[in-house]
């Protein structure tokens, strides 16, 4: 996407150390279609790499994951092969938003990645081990601890 979470982390959440953005669709992250809005720049490196083949050989252990607008994208298998790698590659906690409730999301900006894949539900993600830590009206936040 366009780095807002870059920006929320830096800006809001005032997170001190280092942040690795992982970007599946390169013309987002460079190029005359990036989506940077100047965003980008409150990441220490940005990574063009499918979470699923970057989790084959990862390049850092992380304290904390921050999978916001990255689950949904992936058909529900894959969503929870994800959760459960990430769950223990990282030192702390793994921090997850998905919406909660039908939001069907097609293609957009030409990227084929941004289609929706699969409805969560709360129960779903806490039959999975996910603590639901925020309910918003169409997302909800899920805490998994470190496996």
């Amino acid at each position: 996407g366009g780095g807002n979470y870059g920006w929320f982390l830096r800006n809001v959440v005032k997170w001190p150390g280092k942040l690795v953005g992982i970007e599946v669709w390169a013309p987002y992250v460079g190029g005359p279609d990036a989506l940077s809005g100047g965003n980008r720049t409150y990441y220490n490196e940005i990574i063009v790499a499918d979470v699923r083949e970057w989790l084959k050989a990862p390049t850092c252990v992380p304290d904390v994951v921050f999978a916001f607008d990255v689950i949904e994208h992936l058909v529900e298998s894959e969503g929870v092969q994800v959760m459960c790698a990430l769950q223990k590659l990282v030192t702390r906690s793994l921090l997850v938003s998905v919406p909660i409730i039908p939001y069907p999301q097609a293609v957009l900006h030409g990227n084929p990645h941004e289609a929706h894949q699969h409805d969560w539900a709360v129960e779903g993600m806490a039959a999975i081990g996910g603590r639901l830590v925020h309910r918003g009206e169409i997302t909800g936040l899920f805490e998994f601890a470190h496996a």
